[in-house]
């Protein structure tokens, strides 16, 4: 605690509030907390009466936005859940496993992002303790790198089945991409893990002289001249890379690659033209806009939290809009899949309304008279019209 204590005993605590967090975290209540300090102490500690309105409609729009996208992406992902758990026509076992991990963690992200989101946009001040102030910066950054690697060997697998479809026929069975979910888990929890260390919840005074919770970041002071320390950044530009650069660029390269075998390798025949080579150019081509839904709603996320790392991020109401903007983008790539699969995939489609059938099906099945049951009312029918 003694770097904590060092850090915010300096002459700006807002702006130590404003880089603990807002640089390196996608919830902590002091990342929105501290646009409105910082907001409030531009104004010698008080917000003027043309920032309320701007602050209420800010919550208000963000609070609707937030609910609609957690209904929307709960919603969609359990759906593909149970989808992928019948198996979908058309689809490689692995492919139908692989789309499952996917929605589990999106839907892992959803359930621990947007609550707490819509909780801070409120009430700026953390509510829910040590554990969970840890717990839940651990959960959505493990969720995060699950969904980016998850990309990667759907990615991947498509390369497989379209490039090279007899040489690794063999390598693509459900024993080996269950291995490589494994994989994909332990590399999501042990990039996360560090949150579980540097997170902690700090108590303060508020303007009104209530003690108030915040959750913040505390790193070691290796940095002393600058208010984002060499470790913060070290880290999170390490996050950068692994969890965003490095799979984009896999998956690029992979779609290329794949491009080029469906364009100039494969000659126009009746092989080229079958039942399952067009099948293998769908299931591609879907996986092909998630991977580019993915690029483009965590594009902003990465811009804005490497711009607080390494430039002169203002703290302002327009860059409040900024933030608010890019949570609610990285957070609609979760939502946005199943929509995806739904327009693009007729198999999809299908694989829904047969699990939709057999929920209705067996319903009315329970409320048929079991035949035994049916057997002695008949024959207690019977002795009635005897008598």
């Amino acid at each position: 605690m003694a770097n904590l204590v060092t850090d915010i005993t300096g002459p700006s605590l807002d702006k130590m509030l404003n880089y603990s967090v807002t640089a390196g975290s996608n919830i902590s209540n002091s990342g929105n907390a501290s646009f409105y300090q910082g907001n409030e102490s531009n104004n010698g500690g008080g917000a003027t009466q043309e920032e309320i309105p701007f602050l209420y409609t800010i919550k208000v729009v963000t609070s609707v936005l937030f609910s609609l996208v957690f209904v929307l992406g709960v919603l969609g992902n359990t759906l593909v859940i149970l989808a992928a758990t019948g198996r979908i026509r058309g689809l490689h076992k692995t492919m139908s496993v692989l789309i499952l991990n996917l929605s589990f963690a999106d839907l892992l992200y959803l359930v621990f992002c947007l609550p707490f989101h819509a909780t801070l946009i409120t009430v700026p001040s953390w509510m829910f303790g040590g554990f969970m102030c840890k717990m839940v910066q651990f959960l959505i950054y493990a969720s995060m790198c699950a969904s980016s690697f998850t990309l990667v060997a759907m990615s991947m697998d498509r390369y497989f089945a379209v490039v090279h479809p007899l040489k690794f026929f063999g390598v693509r069975t459900l024993r080996n991409v269950i291995c490589v979910i494994s994989f994909i888990w332990a590399l999501a929890i042990a990039c996360a893990a560090p949150f579980l260390f540097v997170f902690e919840t700090f108590d303060m005074l508020d303007a009104n002289g209530d003690e108030v919770s915040y959750c913040v970041e505390v790193w070691p002071d290796d940095n002393p001249r600058d208010d984002i320390k060499l470790s913060r950044r070290y880290f999170y530009t390490f996050l950068f890379v692994i969890s965003y650069m490095l799979p984009l660029l896999l998956m690029i390269t992979s779609y290329l690659l794949i491009l080029r075998a469906l364009w100039t390798t494969f000659k126009p025949s009746e092989d080229s033209e079958s039942s399952a080579n067009n099948a293998k150019k769908k299931v591609t081509l879907i996986v092909s806009v998630v991977v580019l839904a993915f690029g483009i709603c965590w594009l902003p996320h990465h811009i804005m939290y490497m711009w607080i790392l390494y430039g002169d991020f203002p703290f302002t109401d327009g860059t409040l809009v900024l933030k608010v903007t890019e949570i609610i983008m990285s957070s609609c790539n979760s939502c946005l899949n199943p929509i995806i699969y739904s327009i693009m995939s007729e198999n999809f489609r299908q694989a829904l309304r047969r699990y939709l059938r057999r929920c209705t099906s067996s319903r009315e099945r329970t409320k048929v008279v079991p035949r035994h049951r049916r057997m002695k009312l008949l024959n207690r029918a019977k002795r009635f019209q005897v008598c």
